[in-house]
């Protein structure tokens, strides 16, 4: 999962309402909802509903083949009771190993506690109800899919989503819904943003979206990547101690383009590979000053163009463009910002009556 901000443009004279009591830095469970949102508009909520990937009036829906669930059923109606009762046993073993390596949180200690066998045997009741039903050695109740009861049963251990179906070769298929524009699961106005717009005086609501195009020049090591930072410690960068050799500049490449891998073996004595360095930062690079976006955000949604971003979002704050060689990084980096001045400029020609601009930027905190 992921965090990313994004700026949505919404009408200055939109009924919106800045939230002056917000603030994420002193947001607790005990006051989140009395301290309420950072802002109120209508005309956000419709703008981003399109895209989030769990809205259903969005979604189309996609069966995925349940193949444990079509194992059970495939074997039920062609009355293969050795195979059913294979399956099932397997099944429960494998919960039954997992559930034994599973750890819960005791709100009491403030420890994590394996749980105990009663807990596991609470937990696995429904699939070893199942599983009696599956094995006539253990009851003479058989399983029946007509029974009200037994399916109900089939369907809360086996089935993954409310809505199913079952095909005539009685294959089961989940229904997940999934939108093709679906780029986050949540969002909140600031969020880990809060006051995102503070370097000019504004919170999460920038009034004069010119500003959006402004540049500063910072260290670059402050311009790197998230995940090549994440063991990075301020010491470390106020002493400049162990940065030597430390941040890839470039990676070796063959003649097209792609790197270079060699092998090697890890503690344990396994081979893997890896990519090979072609250089590093050095130390006097790395607090070399650059220029860039004063404000740099992964998404802008207006509602003539709807969503448009960098790149897409994936998984521990890692997008697409954290994936590509440095030329198309640097030819992606270039692009969008092009993008984002070509859009304000279109949108700052939207004026009212008296010339003023009639859009307002909001800082949008996106999870997906």
């Amino acid at each position: 999962m992921s965090h990313f901000i994004g700026i949505a443009f919404i009408p200055r004279d939109d009924d919106y309402e800045v939230n002056e009591d917000y603030s994420k830095k002193d947001q607790t469970l005990e006051n989140m909802f009395s301290m309420g949102e950072a802002l109120y508009s209508s005309y956000l909520t419709e703008l981003l509903a399109p895209y989030n990937e769990q809205d259903e009036d969005y979604c189309d829906v996609a069966p995925e083949l349940n193949e444990l669930a079509t194992d059970y059923l495939q074997s039920y109606y062609n009355k293969d009771y050795i195979k059913l009762s294979a399956i099932s046993g397997e099944h429960l073993e494998s919960q039954r190993q997992w559930k034994e390596k599973m750890t819960v949180w005791d709100s009491e200690t403030k420890e994590s506690k394996s749980l105990t066998l009663a807990e596991i045997d609470k937990e696995l009741e429904p699939l070893l109800m199942l599983h009696r039903l599956m094995n006539p050695s253990m009851t003479e109740e058989m399983f029946d899919i007509n029974n009200k009861e037994h399916k109900e049963l089939f369907v809360e251990v086996l089935v993954n989503t409310e809505n199913y179906e079952i095909n005539k070769e009685y294959q089961v298929f989940d229904h997940y819904f999934y939108n093709d524009e679906g780029y986050y699961d949540w969002y909140e106005v600031g969020g880990r943003w809060d006051n995102f717009f503070r370097q000019d005086n504004f919170n999460n609501v920038l009034e004069d979206i010119s500003l959006l195009k402004g540049t500063s020049m910072v260290e670059r090591i402050h311009t790197l990547d998230f995940f090549e930072t994440l063991s990075l410690k301020q010491e470390e960068i106020d002493n400049k101690e162990n940065l030597e050799n430390r941040f890839v500049k470039s990676w070796k490449q063959d003649e097209y383009g792609k790197r270079i891998e060699e092998t090697f073996k890890d503690d344990e004595g396994n081979e893997r590979t890896k990519y090979v360095v072609d250089e590093y930062w050095t130390v006097d690079e790395l607090f070399e000053k650059v220029e860039i976006q004063k404000y740099n955000f992964l998404s802008m949604i207006t509602e003539k163009y709807g969503w448009e971003q960098e790149s897409r979002m994936g998984w521990f704050g890692i997008s697409e463009k954290d994936n590509m060689e440095q030329d198309d990084k640097e030819y992606t980096e270039n692009t969008w910002e092009k993008l984002i001045d070509e859009r304000i400029d279109e949108l700052l020609q939207d004026v009212d009556d008296n010339g003023v601009c009639k859009w307002v930027a909001v800082a949008v905190d996106f999870h997906i």
